[in-house]
């Protein structure tokens, strides 16, 4: 079978992730423009083979013997402005649209400063902070289904995305966001640096070490039942703080379980921050796998608490 120019083979996924593990793909695509993609995407299905999309590699763990198939890394970064609002590609780094959005006066991403990930990713997992999150400033979404006979870009409304806490209607469908309009407000640059700078502030506890981010998701306290709660007041009596705001910081109970520090191979749960597992130079995803797996097996006997991931793990 003829394989487009720009598909190579046996390329070695680490150096493209955050966690700096993984083994190569069978084959792999960096793609910039819609004739890439739809190329790509073509190649994968004249060949019947599977694709993953693979952005800024900031929350996967993909395997030591890699992938097979087709992985497409999304470099399709270009951004426009129309009034307040910008209109910018999935694979452009969410840095690169809150420098963009600043030298235009523009508020409504500082939370964005220090998340290395890309704005494609950052909508199929609602990416956010403790009191923001992507969903609230897009307007709408045009992604690619690949059972679309042409490969069209299709968009749906904001309404229609189906935002949640670290998920959307696109971590669900097996669909390529591809172009992104987002609503921001004008502002005065002196502002917007200083909210920049308070962010920075509270992102001062997260390693420097490669992670791929937090590890778990928060815990809602809706989902647990009373007795889970109770073990939780009685064993650690300040969780009482935590009660109000609905959510325990997922490192909070981490911490709490003695895990801050603990290593597997090359693998530690990280001592800055208990929802960070870091990669100290030579870490598997086997290492990474069992600490994550010793963290639950302790939450789940401790406090009947089940903890869900937030790293997509290969």
């Amino acid at each position: 079978m003829n394989k487009p120019a720009f598909i190579k083979e046996n390329i070695k996924l680490a150096p493209f992730t955050t966690f700096k593990i993984g083994g190569p793909a069978e084959y792999f695509a960096e793609v910039s423009n819609l004739e890439e993609i739809r190329e790509a995407l073509h190649f994968s299905k004249k060949a019947n083979i599977p694709y993953f999309i693979l952005g800024g590699g900031s929350n996967v763990l993909i395997p030591d013997d890699g992938l097979k198939g087709l992985v497409i890394k999304n470099n399709f970064s270009e951004i426009k402005k129309d009034d307040s609002r910008l209109i910018a590609g999935s694979g452009c780094f969410l840095s690169k649209i809150l420098a963009f959005s600043r030298l235009n006066n523009l508020s409504g991403l500082e939370w964005c400063i220090g998340i290395p990930g890309t704005l494609g990713g950052a909508i199929v997992s609602n990416a956010g902070v403790k009191d923001k999150s992507i969903s609230q400033i897009i307007e709408k979404v045009g992604f690619i289904d690949n059972n679309s006979p042409f490969l069209e870009i299709k968009y749906l409304k904001n309404e229609d995305c189906q935002f949640g806490y670290r998920k959307s209607l696109f971590s669900q469908k097996h669909w390529i966001i591809w172009q992104i309009e987002l609503k921001l407000k004008e502002a005065e640059k002196d502002k917007i640096l200083q909210e920049i700078k308070n962010y920075q502030q509270k992102r001062l506890n997260q390693p420097k070490l490669p992670s791929a981010g937090c590890v778990f998701k928060n815990i809602k306290i809706a989902d647990l039942d009373s007795r889970s709660i109770e073990k939780l007041k009685k064993e650690f009596p300040e969780v009482e703080d935590l009660l109000p705001s609905g959510v325990i910081p997922a490192g909070w109970l981490i911490e709490r379980l003695d895990f801050k520090g603990k290593t597997i191979g090359k693998a530690q749960v990280s001592p800055e921050h208990a929802n960070f597992i870091v990669n100290l130079g030579g870490a598997t995803r086997d290492n990474v796998c069992v600490l994550i797996a010793f963290i639950k097996e302790r939450a789940r006997t401790q406090f009947g608490i089940q903890l869900q991931e937030e790293i997509n793990i290969f």
